[in-house]
């Protein structure tokens, strides 16, 4: 059975993925420049503060919009539209919303990794923490495998209990993150 699927919230569908897209890279700069300038004293990381090494260089040189980051967001749109237009008598609407968790849930897992700097970056401002902490490559990588791990398992067993596809998506989706962190800190490993 296909599904239909409006125009008009068609397009919201890839609004809210271009802001979820530009929101992300927007607060890794943010966080890496307040580190910079407010506590570079007392938090130092290895090598870049940015874990996708896609994106390292442009959030490296302070990038007010990098230019890969707005390749990726349009490139992943076309295929969200090419999915809309071409195969939407194809697919079911379990299937459509399997291909949505499967890229917008992993940002849940990033935007939480940024709420969870922000909020130590105010501890760190307001004196809670005194003296100088470096973060190295291997950690910062293995904290966030971890934190997808976690979450992953999370949406899987919401995906069951409530039988989404949104969900199941989110579930691979971050799964597939987490490998690819793995592999990035396996290369980084053996530099």
């Amino acid at each position: 059975m296909s599904f239909e699927l409006s125009a008009q919230s068609f397009w919201m569908i890839i609004i809210i993925w271009g802001v979820i897209c530009i929101v992300d890279y927007r607060l890794t700069i943010i966080i890496k420049k307040r580190v910079e300038n407010k506590l570079g004293n007392h938090i130092r990381h290895e090598g870049s503060i940015e874990l996708n090494p896609l994106f390292r260089n442009d959030v490296d040189k302070n990038r007010f919009l990098s230019p890969l980051h707005i390749c990726f967001c349009i490139l992943s749109s076309a295929g969200l539209f090419i999915l809309w237009r071409f195969y939407s008598d194809q697919m079911t609407m379990q299937q459509f919303q399997f291909t949505l968790g499967l890229l917008i849930l992993p940002h849940v897992i990033i935007y939480l990794h940024h709420l969870s700097n922000i909020g130590a970056l105010k501890s760190y401002s307001e004196g809670a923490i005194s003296g100088t902490i470096l973060y190295s490559k291997e950690y910062d990588l293995k904290r966030s495998i971890w934190e997808v791990a976690g979450i992953c398992i999370l949406f899987v067993i919401l995906a069951f209990i409530e039988g989404s596809a949104f969900l199941l998506g989110g579930m691979f989706g971050s799964f597939f993150f987490a490998i690819y962190l793995f592999m990035d800190h396996s290369i980084f490993s053996k530099l």
